[in-house]
This record gives C-alpha cells, sequence and structure tokens, in this order.
C-alpha cells in the first residue's frame, strides 16, 4: 500500500503577504498554493490571522416566500435551492433561522417517493430486474387457481387454530422435563448423592439425575395425560426415586439413553468400555471410530471395499449391526492380521 504524501506546512510570512498585503481571497491563495480552501483556513487560525468577511451580501430568501415553497408546495431543499440559486446547506440554515421546522430524513424521502415523476422513475427501475414477458406469463398460468395457505386467517392464530398445528407433538415427558420444578427436582437429587455419581463414585464432573422407576411407568400408572396433573403428582417430585450418574455410567445402566446419545451424536466420553450388551445393538459409523481411535473417513474406506460389514438404517445411514465382531476385526487389521473373516 503506498504511503500518504505528508504536505508541508505553509509559510506564516508567505501566507500573510498572500492574505493580507495582496488581499487575495481564501479560494486565490488555495489555488496558488495548490492547497484546499478548507487548510487554508486552518492555517489562518493557527497563525492567528484575523480573516476578512465576506464581501459578497447576504442573499435575500423571504421568509413567506419561503414558507410557501417548502410548507404548502412541500418542496425539497434541492428544489428550493435551485429557485433561488443557492446551495440547499443555505435554504437548510435560513429554514433554521426562520424557526421553520425541517423535516426529518424519512419524512423527506417519503415524500420525494410520492411524487408522479419518482414514481414513475422507480417503476422503470423495477421492471429491469424483474422476469421477462414471457417468464411472467408462465409464472401467472401456473398459479391460476392457487388459493394462499395464509388467506382469511387472522394475525397471531395460535394452538389448534393454527394452519401449520399438528395436534401437540411435543411430548408430555419433554413438557415435564422442561419445567422448574424438574429442574429443581435434579437440583434436589445432586444434593442428596453430593453431586457424586453412584456407580464410579466420581464427584463433580457433568451429571445426570437417573429414574429409578421410569418417568413414561409413573404417568402411565398414574392416568396422568396434561402438564397440569403433573405438576401436582408427588410422586413424580419424589427425591428418593431419583439417583445421580455420570455420562458414561448413565450409558452403561441406561440402555434407552445410549440410544439417546447414539441418535443425537453426542459421543461418549475416552475410556467408556460398552457391556456386551450394549455392543449387540447396531453402531454408527461415529461410534465405532470413537471406540477404536480411527478416523471415520479411514472406517468408510475399508466399509466400502467390502472389509467390514454395514448396512443402511431407515434414514440411509450407515450402521454396523454387529459391532463387537466389527471392532474385532478393525482390531485385527491395525495388529497386520488381516486373514481375519467374519
Amino acid at each position: 500500500m503506498p504511503h500518504r504524501k505528508i504536505e508541508k506546512a505553509i509559510d506564516k510570512v508567505l501566507l500573510q503577504e498572500l492574505y493580507v498585503d495582496e488581499c487575495l481571497t481564501i479560494a486565490q491563495c488555495a489555488q496558488k498554493l495548490r492547497r484546499s480552501a478548507s487548510g487554508i483556513r486552518y492555517y489562518l487560525d493557527k497563525y492567528s490571522i484575523e480573516r476578512r468577511a465576506s464581501k459578497l451580501p447576504k442573499k435575500m430568501i423571504p421568509r413567506e416566500l419561503l414558507e410557501k415553497l417548502y410548507i404548502q408546495q412541500k418542496c425539497t431543499l434541492r428544489e428550493c435551492g435551485k429557485y433561488f440559486k443557492v446551495d440547499p446547506v443555505t435554504i437548510r440554515t435560513r429554514l433554521q433561522e426562520y424557526s421553520i421546522p425541517v423535516r426529518s430524513y424519512s419524512q423527506a424521502r417519503k415524500l420525494w417517493c410520492a411524487k408522479p415523476e419518482v414514481r414513475q422513475k422507480l417503476s422503470k427501475w423495477a421492471k429491469k430486474g424483474m422476469a421477462k414477458p414471457q417468464q411472467r406469463e408462465n409464472i401467472r398460468r401456473v398459479n391460476i387457481g392457487h388459493v394462499p395457505a395464509n388467506k382469511g386467517i387472522k394475525s397471531a392464530v395460535r394452538g389448534s387454530n393454527h394452519p401449520q398445528w399438528q395436534g401437540g407433538k411435543t411430548s408430555l415427558t419433554n413438557s415435564i422435563r422442561a419445567s422448574v420444578l424438574y429442574a429443581e427436582w435434579r437440583v434436589n437429587v445432586f444434593e442428596k448423592d453430593d453431586f457424586t455419581c453412584q456407580c464410579c463414585h466420581k464427584r463433580g464432573g457433568y451429571l445426570e439425575a437417573h429414574h429409578k422407576v421410569k418417568l413414561a411407568k409413573i404417568l402411565k400408572e398414574l392416568h396422568i395425560t396434561t402438564i397440569d396433573q403433573a405438576l401436582v403428582c408427588q410422586a413424580l417430585w419424589d427425591v428418593g426415586n431419583g439417583i445421580t450418574f455420570c455420562l458414561d455410567c448413565h450409558a452403561k445402566k441406561d440402555k434407552t439413553r445410549l440410544q439417546f446419545l447414539k441418535r443425537d451424536h453426542q459421543f461418549l466420553l475416552p475410556g467408556f468400555d460398552p457391556t456386551p450388551v450394549d455392543m449387540e445393538m447396531p453402531v454408527t459409523i461415529s461410534y465405532i471410530a470413537e471406540y477404536v481411535d480411527i478416523s471415520t473417513s479411514t472406517i468408510r474406506k475399508w466399509a466400502d471395499k467390502g472389509i467390514l460389514r454395514t448396512k443402511r438404517n431407515e434414514r440411509g445411514h450407515r450402521i454396523f449391526p454387529q459391532p463387537q465382531v466389527t471392532i474385532t476385526k478393525i482390531q485385527d487389521i491395525l495388529n497386520g492380521n488381516n486373514s481375519a473373516d467374519f
């Protein structure tokens, strides 16, 4: 990036000779010294050289005529400036001197866009970005008979009145887990167990509260169908029904928790050793990669070559139906024994 050229300061004696002795104007001094007019004014003030008053008479702008143009005829500052042959800034200054309220930017913009000639010009600009006539005709034919989804529907409709209502898909268990009482119940369970995992006895870290009697079983036995019934049920908020587990122990003890971890791609912590019962369930490629500490691309390459046996689930994702056999096969490959078969 080129460096900015630093201009030398104007000599005080030279500036005083031009401005005071020769009586040149600021514009003439700027032209002669090849500087801007604002630069000349800066050095005049810096050197304490008194500036002369303008010799040009102040432009006479009658208040009545200006008020008629600006207020009654709703002319813009530029149009008023053209009428009086002055700058729009001068018009604004006169309006302030005469205590005539000046329009805000939004008011001026709205007034300018409302003029017929401006609207015609804006319409012409907008048509340049529109589709061609044949394309517009094709769009019109496609939309013949189409009824908008929100036609006749009032705004801010809620619940079953909303057009996208699907019968209340949020389950009761999700509503219970999102309640304030459930958050208090979890904290009470942690305090009861002194924030210690009751399986590995590790204190602190990420902890989860596990139901000894499943939440769904309690809801079924007590015939709880609404969130209001759940909030007043004492059996749901019994602290004795809760026990504290860390993430690894919770996944070992609860098969449902392990399935949610795989579904949500929340990989287990390092050192997790699934039981043989867990290893009988199909797992994803990411779970296998996390367990054997190999990249997913390597396992995917072996699966594409037919070295590892996989299948697709209902979502089209690649899963391993026999995780224990797959892990044994990968360990044989890493040990250099490629003759192992399924």
